[in-house]
């Protein structure tokens, strides 16, 4: 059996590196740490031009229909260059699973402004095993036909 990258694959890691590669410096994280910006938004609009913020959004909305593999070449080299943009938070907590479990409606509601570089998501990790005290409560009821979160989560990258 073959493991390696496909040629597809290969130009997508190459594409990711150089978009990086040509933002992201030593003189840059030493600037960028010292201002108050908490993500490039610069490097995150250039991902979006490029279509990496879609790569395994439907093709249906505009995005590339890519899988996992394809997502993880992206993040190796986010993480190669430390660039500072919310990749992991963004398109693997918050859009698989809406690609996975959220309605079509919902998919092109909350994907499409992901995959324009306009959104960025997160999800709140649930606090397995921290003390009783840091451990706030958190409800769902439905209000109006839209379900509404209340309560804190701190675990939330």
């Amino acid at each position: 059996m073959d493991f390696s990258f496909d040629e597809e694959q290969l130009a997508l890691r190459e594409l990711a590196g150089r978009i990086f590669g040509d933002r992201v410096s030593d003189r840059f994280l030493a600037e960028f740490s010292r201002g108050q910006q908490v993500y490039d938004e610069t490097l995150w609009a250039t991902l979006a031009e490029q279509g990496l913020l879609g790569l395994t959004a439907p093709a249906s909305l505009g995005g590339s229909g890519l899988g996992f593999t394809e997502l993880c070449l992206l993040l190796e080299q986010q993480g190669r260059w430390l660039a500072p943009v919310p990749l992991l938070a963004t398109l693997v907590l918050g859009a698989l699973p809406i690609q996975q479990f959220g309605s079509a409606e919902q998919q092109r509601r909350w994907l499409t402004p992901l995959i324009a570089g306009e959104a960025k998501f997160t999800a709140a990790i649930a606090e397995l095993g921290m003390s009783a005290a840091l451990d706030a409560p958190v409800s769902a009821s439905l209000v109006d036909g839209q379900w509404l979160l209340n309560g804190e989560r701190g675990v939330v990258p």
